[in-house]
């Protein structure tokens, strides 16, 4: 859903995005990957997120993104030496020797738990013409129930950047 001028200077857009576990693997060891990275999205599969993407512009010369997504993720999980397949990696295989924990009834989200949170600031100024200079605030956090054992790992990242930017446009890499 876009809302392109919500506000005469404020343009909006919200997404839903969901992938059912193991869409992305087969039974033999065909996958849709590239280098070991998913080609349909970057969380493989077994997940569900929103986006929200504000675009902020005052004055010609000088704009303000903001960037949020929210989502959550199924993982497999390591009970009692066992590695349980919930078709969220894209890599393992749904046959050939894997276990899978469950052929039928698939919910998305299933598995070990995670959660993904990710803000995006970015501030630009262009001083000319296409010469920018960019402000970017980036913070992501993960937390994932792993097993019994390990019931929570988390990890968050905090990125500060300042930039000149000449006749290129900004390459946002949300991950």
């Amino acid at each position: 859903l876009s809302l392109h001028d919500a506000l005469p200077i404020l343009d909006a857009q919200f997404e839903f995005n969901a992938v059912r576990p193991f869409t992305y693997t087969h039974e033999s060891d065909i996958n849709y990957s590239n280098y070991n990275q998913p080609l349909a999205h970057p969380l493989g599969a077994n997940f569900y997120e929103v986006i929200l993407n504000l675009h902020y512009q005052p004055v010609p010369k000088f704009s303000v993104n903001a960037r949020y997504i929210a989502a959550v993720l199924g993982g497999d999980t390591l009970l009692n030496g066992t590695l349980t397949n919930y078709g969220g990696d894209i890599l393992r295989s749904s046959g050939g020797g894997t276990t899978v924990t469950q052929e039928l009834n698939n919910k998305l989200a299933q598995g070990a738990r995670g959660n993904l949170n990710y803000f995006q600031l970015l501030v630009s100024y262009q001083a000319w013409h296409n010469i920018y200079f960019d402000m970017d605030i980036l913070y992501r956090s993960r937390s994932t129930l792993k097993s019994l054992n390990n019931p929570l790992q988390s990890e968050s990242s905090f990125i500060f950047n300042v930039g000149l930017r000449m006749n290129v446009p900004y390459r946002a890499n949300a991950f």
